[in-house]
């Protein structure tokens, strides 16, 4: 039986109700612990095609890359909602934003609203009857886009009226600023101690869409210590960090460039690999996620964005989004189409994920757009199957032995909640 399942049931015999991590950034690496997360010198140049892009900091920016207290807060843990599938978190608040490496999973608990003040909370899942840690950092506004390594959680804030990119250290508690300038950094990626983001910099507001704006780079840091690596220096929009392993173990970095370009660097060796998959997409369609599996690039597209205004704001439209795998030994292969008309709804998360030979995604059934799938692959001749579903799904996550995700609950006053399905795969 899963040891998640065993902790469980010890647990459940205790209360007196009923009951209810690496991934693939971080699978096979070690993390570095905490060392120096305001440093500024460059230590490690991979490549002649890396440029630091340290600046110099502003008084502001230096003041709000200093270590503040996160003011870890008693945990929200009550027992387990009753439920015969999934381990639910008893306690009643929204939980959105659900990600997941090694035996971790993390969320945002509460909204930035004027009664609700967000917390942000770390699970370990292997020992679920222990509640979680949780956090709340004195200026805390809007926290999302999480990323999670056993060492760090990195999330993008408005506090200082923008979008910048702010980690806690697991090992210390203690928060801190990986980036904090003017423009937008966003969609940040980590893998042990290193994190990657989209940075618009450069960007000028309002040339193009938002989040495809010319001059959008790639940038990393390692928050063990060092400065800023430019990853990309271009004018086109480069986006969509995600890490992982190739299939020789080592570590790499991939994303998208443009419209219909996928990127991938391995760090210790520059880029590796430039794939054009324009013959993959519609017209209509644009590259929207990446990730790294079994040393496949997988993909997904999203519509093409050429007029906000104009795009479907219904959370429960359907959007077709089929799955595709690219190889950077035969760039110039066609994409391997893993699914035949899938369909997503607007409100999920659109990106694929991996941990070790496992593949998963968010699926629709055809013609139910209120309900959300999980679906996973190890490849092979097997076809995808169905392991989790939920109305209302909209973000899920793969840990070491599970996978999480979030949708509403009625037990949870309707609001989206936590649910950890245990995988019992080899």
């Amino acid at each position: 039986m899963n040891r998640c399942l065993l902790t469980l049931l010890t647990f459940v015999a205790l209360l007196p109700a009923g009951c209810g991590a690496d991934d693939a950034s971080t699978a096979g690496v070690n993390d570095t612990g905490f060392q120096d997360a305001t440093a500024t010198q460059d230590t490690s140049t991979p490549d002649s095609q890396t440029t630091d892009t340290t600046t110099s900091e502003t008084a502001s920016e230096t003041a709000s890359d200093a270590a503040t207290d996160t003011r870890e807060v008693e945990a929200p843990l009550t027992g387990f909602k009753e439920d015969p599938t999934y381990l639910v978190p008893g306690n009643i608040a929204a939980k959105t934003d659900v990600v997941a490496a090694g035996d971790l999973v993390a969320w945002v608990e509460g909204s930035a609203s004027a009664t609700t003040t967000p917390i942000l909370v770390v699970w370990d899942v292997s020992t679920p009857s222990v509640g979680p840690r949780a956090f709340a950092p004195p200026t805390l506004l809007n926290p999302r886009a999480l990323a999670l390594s056993d060492a760090y959680l990195v999330y993008v804030d408005d506090r200082y009226g923008d979008p910048d990119i702010f980690a806690i250290d697991l090992t210390s508690g203690v928060e801190f600023s990986v980036v904090n300038r003017p423009g937008a950094q966003e969609a940040p990626a980590v893998l042990g101690s290193r994190v990657a983001w989209e940075d618009c910099t450069r960007c000028v507001t309002g040339d193009g869409v938002a989040g495809h704006e010319p001059n959008r780079e790639l940038v990393e840091r390692d928050l063990a210590g060092g400065g800023e690596i430019a990853r990309t220096n271009d004018a086109v929009a480069d986006r969509a960090p995600s890490y992982g392993l190739l299939a020789d173990g080592r570590p790499a970095l991939a994303w998208l460039s443009g419209r219909a370009t996928l990127r991938l660097e391995r760090l210790e060796a520059g880029v590796s690999a430039t794939i054009d998959v324009d013959a993959s997409l519609r017209v209509d369609q644009e590259l929207g996620r990446v990730a790294i599996w079994k040393g496949l690039l997988a993909w997904r597209p999203s519509p093409l964005i050429v007029n906000p205004d104009s795009m479907i704001v219904n959370p429960d439209s359907m959007v077709p989004s089929d799955v595709f795998t690219s190889d950077p030994a035969a760039a110039t292969a066609p994409a391997v189409a893993l699914t035949v008309h899938a369909e997503i709804a607007a409100r999920m998360e659109l990106g694929p994920q991996a941990f070790g030979p496992r593949l998963a995604w968010l699926e629709i059934p055809p013609g139910v757009p209120a309900t959300g799938r999980v679906m996973l692959t190890t490849g092979g001749e097997e076809p995808p199957s169905t392991i989790a579903f939920a109305t209302g799904m909209s973000t899920f996550a793969m840990g070491r032995d599970f996978v999480v995700f979030s949708a509403p609950r009625p037990d949870n006053d309707g609001k989206e909640d936590v649910h950890v399905l245990p995988l019992d795969l080899p």
